[in-house]
């Protein structure tokens, strides 16, 4: 009762476990899907990283376009400043023909105010104004070439640069020619209209050979010649005024055309002026992104904290799951040992239930014997005394009937060992017996030295019959003692018994510990499993991340550099443009520093190339990097089908815990029921022990012996479960400490990553741990899975040894429910004996009244012997056809009344032969039956063939 109590209630706790597991994984599913949005959202994160770094790269690439332009028009002003050297050199040539112009003018005035008085110059000074002339002619000649030469320079640059001066310079060309045109023109008009009012006739051909203005200037050998051989002063007035007309107008030009290049040279530097604004304000859009990712890169390290301090919990919780690991084999070896002691008392069990069903058989056999032995015993004592009693009487009537008597004893004796045999051949002995004594008495009529002869074997046969009821007596003693030794062994048996049923009930404990070890067993694994599933994650993540952040870092430093750079090429361009505009709005002393300006701009522009190059490293690099982020991104993608997949067959197991606690409350039902039996058994049996007393006290005795060591085996358990609760405990704090030392390492490390950070050089390095702690991690986790395998293994060993046990458990109670109904069954076959061995008494007490009847019968016989010999004879007639003549049968079988006897001898025969008929009928065993077939064979008086037919039809049943 208190070990299926206590089934019952670990059962129950079992269930309640169960439940809680259930609860737990739910929790834990619920974790797993958090983990799993929250990867997602990292996910998403990383891919919004990955779009926004490729909009960087489309910036970098529109900036890198926009310098490339930035350094084309910074060419463009280097060729624009080294043209304005021409366009100085032609200014100052100008500004050289201004002043001799200048001096012409004056000249001329001096000689118009001396026009009465002068006189023809002299070859000497018509030579130098001439020579004035040609010394302005080859400057003028050279700053033509010059400026030719800068309008060639200046037709490889582009458009927006070269068209205003270019275009303003030959306009100003064809006006200067119109006006020439139009003023030689008009001056030749009025020189000869005057010649030839003065002079109609004669100096026809001489005007007609005049030349004009433009060919005076071009050739001044002809002017020169003209003066000498005209001498006329108008004509040179003329010249004079038509070549200040002519150097006025050429300055002009000139001067419209350098506003013209000034102009376009400020609209230039207006352009990158708002340029240079562009790009700072993109500069600080960078620095804004840069500072955003700075910021998302120590979100990123704060995670990467996160997850080593999980990965430290992860390590504690791995040597957690070692010691289970090791509490579990410990397990499974004390399963398997308790299998095998299992084995053994159950075959122990089996032999002593054999044994016991033996003995009981035997114990029953020998009750039977001795019940048979005394009913016997009885009956020879009865005989033996009335046969003594006969002898005596035949003794003191006649000496001769000893002969008779002899013999009738010697019959008798064959009788007793007949009876020996089997109570049925006791029974024919008696019929024998009886006819021999009817027949001895005939006999005894007849003859009285037969008689004689007789009485001495009867004699003899009592001597023998007195020596065997002695050697019965002996033997019943024995029997005794033997029923005694039996049932001293079946006490000892019953002992043993009851001190394997509490060792099945430790066993059965036992079980029940197994299966919560079992259901703890599988929890852990499960844990384990979700463990490794996590770590894996979080190593994977960790990795990620890792390669993230020296992703960034390098994106950091390279955009820092360009940054720097950039700025740098600002600031330059920015000094060179205020140099070049400073240059262009002031004097000609400003020219020096702009060629140190072009030095300056060479050199950044050797810089920019070089910063180029490094640009586009960095962006074949960021492809790299992209690609290697989409790898991940299709690896988080992979991670994220197989979290998906752990996912449905945790909800299997969920499912399969949910219905094996289902089957687990169907067992509590039929354990409920099955208690509810045994406790009706139990009430059964203690109904029956309470009518023994001295075995019901040693089993109390016993039972308390098995409360006590029960208790004590508690005891030592919660001992146990005490220690295996400090020891979690302590287990704990040491997996506390090393998740602080972890932590602190975590903190040392982060502190050595920073340091990292800030000084590049110790960034390859910083590679190397990277990749040498990935090749650890790998072999973590490769050793991991090593382990997760031997761990399955283990634990399908552990589930095989447990369903082992189960089927045992199983068997064992099948046994044991087997063994009650045997109880059950032996007791109602008690039972029947017990009903037959009374109808049996019945039967025998009521065949020894029918003895007593017959042995008065024979004495009546014996007086009505000594008073006539012949009614003797024919009473002996009578009473021996009564006795030995086969009752004649009816067409059923049953026998029919014989007429000229007395009723009551006929009733007791037909009472004895139905109660003879109704013990056959009521006999199940063959057996019994059997042994009932020479009984009724005797009664009906049937002969061999009638005996074996029925003995056959018996064994046909």
């Amino acid at each position: 009762m208190e070990s299926l109590r206590n089934l019952v209630n670990t059962l129950r706790e079992q269930a309640k476990q169960a439940e809680e597991s259930k609860k737990q994984t739910e929790a834990k599913m619920n974790d797993l899907h958090l983990e799993i949005k929250r990867m997602e959202s990292e996910a998403d994160a990383s891919a919004n990283i990955v779009s926004s770094l490729r909009g960087h790269q489309a910036s970098a690439e529109t900036l890198k376009r926009q310098l490339a332009d930035a350094e084309r028009e910074r060419d463009d002003a280097q060729r624009i400043a080294d043209t304005k050297k021409g366009h100085e050199s032609a200014v100052a040539s100008l500004r050289s023909q201004l002043t001799r112009a200048v001096d012409d003018r004056d000249a001329a005035y001096q000689m118009i105010l001396d026009c009465g008085k002068c006189a023809l110059p002299s070859k000497d000074e018509a030579a130098k104004p001439a020579e004035a002339h040609a010394s302005t002619n080859p400057s003028e000649t050279h700053s033509r070439k010059g400026s030719e030469a800068a309008e060639q320079t200046e037709s490889t640059q582009p458009a927006e640069a070269s068209t205003p001066a270019v275009a303003g310079e030959p306009e100003a060309g064809e006006g200067k020619k119109k006006n020439k045109k139009k003023k030689s023109k008009a001056k030749k008009k009025p020189a000869e209209a005057a010649p030839a009012e003065e002079k109609p006739a004669s100096q026809q051909p001489e005007t007609a050979s005049n030349p004009s203005m433009e060919e005076l200037i071009e050739s001044p050998e002809k002017a020169q010649q003209l003066l000498k051989s005209h001498g006329d002063p108008e004509l040179m007035l003329k010249i004079v005024m038509r070549s200040l007309k002519n150097a006025k107008a050429g300055s002009e030009g000139h001067e419209d055309e350098q506003a013209d290049v000034i102009r376009h040279h400020e609209d230039a530097i207006l352009e990158r002026d708002q340029t240079i604004r562009e790009n700072a304000r993109l500069m600080l859009e960078k620095d804004q992104e840069i500072t955003s990712l700075k910021q998302a890169i120590d979100e990123k390290d704060k995670i990467i904290d996160k997850l080593e301090k999980k990965l430290k919990g992860e390590e504690a919780l791995q040597e957690d799951i070692e010691s289970l690991k090791d509490d579990v084999t410990e397990l499974g070896q004390q399963a398997t040992d308790a299998k095998h002691e299992l084995k053994k008392v159950t075959e122990e069990k089996f032999f002593l239930q054999a044994s016991f069903d033996d003995l009981q058989t035997e114990s029953d056999a020998s009750r039977k014997t001795l019940k048979d032995a005394e009913a016997q015993r009885d009956d020879l004592t009865k005989k033996c005394s009335s046969l003594e009693t006969e002898i005596a009487e035949l003794k003191s009537t006649q000496s001769t009937d000893s002969n008779a008597s002899s013999e009738e004893l010697q019959a008798v004796k064959e009788q007793l060992e007949n009876l020996q045999k089997e109570k049925q051949s006791l029974m024919l002995a008696k019929d024998t017996a009886e006819k021999q004594v009817e027949e001895m008495q005939v006999q005894y009529t007849a003859s009285g030295a037969e008689y004689e002869s007789k009485h001495k074997s009867m004699n003899d046969d009592l001597k023998g019959l007195r020596s065997r009821a002695a050697e019965l007596e002996k033997d019943l003693a024995a029997a005794n003692s033997l029923a005694q030794t039996r049932f001293k062994d079946l006490t000892d048996l019953r002992e043993h018994l009851n001190k394997v049923q509490p060792e099945l009930k430790k066993l059965k404990e036992e079980s029940a510990e197994l299966k919560n070890v079992k259901s703890e067993l599988e929890k852990s694994n499960r844990s384990l499993k979700k463990l490794e599933s996590k770590e894996h994650d979080l190593r994977s993540e960790i990795a990620e991340y890792e390669s993230q952040g020296t992703a960034k870092d390098k994106e950091i430093t390279s955009l820092k550099e360009s940054a720097k750079k950039s700025d740098e090429r600002s600031s330059a361009l920015e000094e060179s443009y205020e140099t070049a505009r400073k240059d262009l709005e002031q004097s000609q002393g400003r020219r020096d520093e702009a060629i140190e300006t072009r030095d300056k701009v060479q050199a950044d522009l050797k810089k920019t190339e070089a910063d180029l190059k490094a640009s586009r490293n960095s962006a074949s690099e960021l492809e790299k990097s992209i690609s290697k982020l989409r790898e991940e991104a299709e690896g988080l993608r992979r991670e994220l089908k197989t979290n998906s997949a752990q996912q449905a067959t945790a909800k299997s197991q969920m499912d399969g815990h949910q219905e094996q606690s289902r089957e687990l409350a169907v067992q509590m039902k039929e354990i409920r029921e099955r208690n509810e039996s045994l406790e009706e058994e139990l009430a059964d049996a203690h109904r029956l022990l309470s009518e023994r007393g001295r075995e019901g006290e040693t089993i109390r005795r016993m039972l308390n012996d098995v409360e006590a060591r029960a208790e004590s085996r508690v005891k030592e358990m919660r001992e146990r479960l005490d220690l295996a609760v400090e020891e979690r405990d302590r287990a704990e704090d040491e997996a506390n400490g090393v998740g602080r030392r972890k932590a602190r390492e975590i903190e040392d490390l982060k502190t050595k990553l920073k340091d990292s950070e800030r000084e590049a050089s110790r960034a390859g390095e910083a590679r190397e741990d990277a990749e040498r702690r990935e090749r650890d991690f790998k072999s973590r986790q490769a050793d991991l899975e090593r382990r997760a395998g031997q761990a399955q293994e283990e634990l399908a060993e552990v589930r095989s040894a447990m369903a082992q046990l189960q089927g045992t458990f199983d068997e064992t109670e099948r046994q044991s429910r087997d063994l009650e109904r045997e109880k059950t069954d032996l007791r109602r076959m008690l039972e029947e004996r017990e009903g037959r061995l009374e109808k049996l008494q019945k039967s025998s007490r009521s065949m020894a009244d029918e003895l007593r009847t017959l042995q008065s019968a024979n004495k009546l016989r014996q007086g009505s012997v000594q008073s006539s010999q012949r009614s003797s004879l024919e009473s002996s007639r009578v009473s021996s056809s009564r006795v030995a003549s086969p009752a004649p049968k009816a067409s059923n079988g049953a026998p029919v009344a014989t007429t000229g006897g007395p009723s009551a001898k006929e009733s007791i025969d037909y009472v004895y032969l139905k109660n003879v008929l109704l013990q056959f009928l009521e006999q199940k065993e063959k057996k019994h039956q059997m042994q009932l077939v020479p009984v009724l064979g005797m009664l009906l008086h049937f002969d061999k063939q009638d005996q074996q037919k029925w003995e056959a039809a018996v064994a046909a049943r």
